[in-house]
């Protein structure tokens, strides 16, 4: 295979395609990894769409002067695009994900204690803060949890659930 110094003897046409196309196995392999921690309306060939678009780019800017092989480098590049990705479909914002993910392990944890759900109270408590913050968190939380159209339109009626 054919590699390049960055900046230097550029690759041509079909040499950028013989690396792109010995390297879609990886871009299935990391597609599936990060895919079986995804909801099921996340399509994986959109991922594995993202993961290609990070190959290219892997392919464009790998440096071999830098000492690392360009499997390593072409991995973390695709894994990236496809996380950058999912990030843009997401319309909740990181912070609001993080909050609605402590609110819902202390109300776990508490509830798992208690043997009974637990109250505003006991998780402002939980976590340290005043019942205001917890409340307004919880307002943030609301409405992460949608269903997707398409699983309601391939049968699955979440709404009788």
């Amino acid at each position: 295979m054919v590699m390049y110094a960055k900046n230097e003897n550029k690759l041509s046409s079909s040499e950028r395609n013989e690396i792109s196309l010995k390297y879609i196995p990886l871009l299935k392999f990391i597609a599936g990894r990060i895919a079986m921690r995804l909801p099921p309306h996340i399509d994986i060939n959109d991922i594995i769409s993202a993961g290609a678009l990070g190959l290219i780019d892997a392919v464009e800017k790998f440096d071999e002067t830098k000492g690392i092989k360009f499997k390593t480098y072409a991995e973390f590049r695709v894994r990236g695009a496809m996380l950058d990705s999912l990030r843009n479909m997401d319309w909740v914002s990181r912070s609001v994900r993080k909050s609605a993910t402590v609110l819902e392990k202390a109300f776990a944890e508490l509830e798992k204690g208690f043997n009974r759900p637990a109250t505003d109270e006991e998780i402002a408590e939980e976590l340290g803060v005043e019942l205001d913050e917890v409340y307004y968190m919880v307002a943030q939380s609301n409405g992460i949890s949608l269903f997707s159209l398409e699983m309601k339109s391939a049968g699955n009626d979440l709404m009788t659930a």
